[in-house]
């Protein structure tokens, strides 16, 4: 018999106006989740940024997603991860911001979408 495991949010939000590069979040996995090919990530902007903006998404120091801000824009497009995203016990994830920093988009929101594996 199998059990059904709800996906999890985690929410994160980053206040003010980030710094080149800055790492916005950190955590490190106590259970083993997974990330789909599927949604996985909204993000918005309180200020909308003057011009592109990437945030980068990393696993243990390599980069699996992204969340893109055009110019002007208050909400990310969002690049999927082509497999699933797996992180064991231990893994970290890291958001960090654009390289260089747009200087006007702040007030960051992320909701990120989990799946618990049992």
């Amino acid at each position: 018999m199998s059990v059904y495991v709800p996906p999890f949010q985690i929410p994160i939000f980053r206040p003010g106006v980030p710094s080149d590069g800055e790492l916005v979040f950190a955590t490190i996995a106590m259970s083993p989740f997974v990330f789909t090919t599927g949604t996985w990530l909204v993000c918005k902007s309180k200020t909308a940024f003057t011009s592109e903006a990437v945030f980068v998404f990393k696993r243990n120091g390599t980069q699996f997603g992204t969340a893109t801000f055009a110019a002007a824009s208050t909400v990310a497009v969002i690049s999927k991860p082509v497999t699933l995203t797996l992180f064991s016990v231990s893994q970290s994830l890291e958001i960090y911001a654009p390289d260089p920093a747009d200087g006007t988009g702040a007030d960051i929101e992320f909701a990120l979408l989990a799946t618990r594996l049992t």
